[in-house]
């Protein structure tokens, strides 16, 4: 080895350790950095599963203020940790269902209303949702949805619910919910179940309702303005102007969509 001659052994030797030193010292520091990578994710992980039982815990609680904290902390570990969203679904679906349960007793107006009679209706006569019912509604339209998910709010009251933006509600179960005054324009609603739901002026308008399931539903005055409508199930469907689709030549609403005023959009406590 030519580039040896000439070498004092010593400085061979001294270039050899200092090599080596550097290449042990890299080894060092790259195994270093993997590893404190490795216990920030666990740490990470500990922390959102944490987080997320004790959302579980309070979630029961009889305190309203305690329920909202665990839908908040909920909330946000739906929105940080992928594998905690369908759980997150359940739980606040669950929770739905069982504290705001469709009313059985709940009374409609007879007849058609006029503006007047219907900004009475939709802004006094029908109570805002409870904060924690809208929290929950706003984690659900707000989330990330898996391809699996096929959010359960059957026979739930959601009426007067404002849910801005473009709340996400794919292949969600609403069949025999209350959804009356609803304000929920731009709603991705494809795949729904809303069969024998009641939608009466709700605001629909530029929704997605591709595919909808829609039979036995009233859409009393509902506004459906720029709605994308393709594929929906109209079977017995009370249209929106109080005609049945069952008496178009159709068997749809499309040419009985009506002229609705402008929406009521007073806020609810998800806005």
């Amino acid at each position: 080895m030519r580039w040896l001659r000439g070498k004092n052994w010593v400085e061979i030797i001294t270039l050899g350790v200092a090599i080596g030193t550097f290449i042990v010292a890299f080894l060092a520091a790259h195994w270093s950095a993997e590893a404190s990578t490795q216990t920030d994710e666990r740490e990470k992980k500990k922390e959102l599963n944490d987080r997320y039982l004790s959302a579980l815990e309070r979630i029961g609680s009889r305190n309203r203020d305690v329920r909202m904290g665990a839908i908040y902390i909920l909330e946000g570990v739906n929105g940080e940790g992928s594998s905690y969203r369908l759980q997150t679904t359940e739980f606040a679906t669950a929770f739905l269902r069982e504290h705001a349960p469709k009313r059985v007793d709940a009374k409609l107006p007879m007849g058609e209303l006029s503006l007047k009679e219907r900004r009475r209706y939709c802004l006094r006569d029908l109570p805002l949702p409870d904060v924690d019912i809208a929290a929950a509604m706003r984690l659900l339209s707000r989330r990330t949805p898996d391809p699996e998910e096929k959010p359960d709010l059957h026979n739930t009251s959601l009426a007067l619910l404002h849910l801005g933006g473009a709340p996400e509600l794919s292949k969600a179960n609403l069949s025999g919910s209350d959804l009356r005054c609803t304000y929920m324009p731009n709603a991705q609603l494809q795949g729904a179940l809303l069969s024998a739901a009641w939608l009466q002026w709700a605001d629909l308008s530029n929704a997605n309702l591709q595919g909808v399931n829609l039979r036995w539903t009233n859409l009393r005055d509902a506004k459906l303005r720029n709605a994308n409508l393709s594929g929906v199930n109209w079977d017995h469907t009370q249209c929106p102007d109080g005609t049945s689709s069952e008496n178009d030549k159709t068997k749809t609403c499309i040419h009985h969509l009506g002229q609705v005023d402008e929406p009521l959009k007073k806020p609810s406590p998800a806005s």
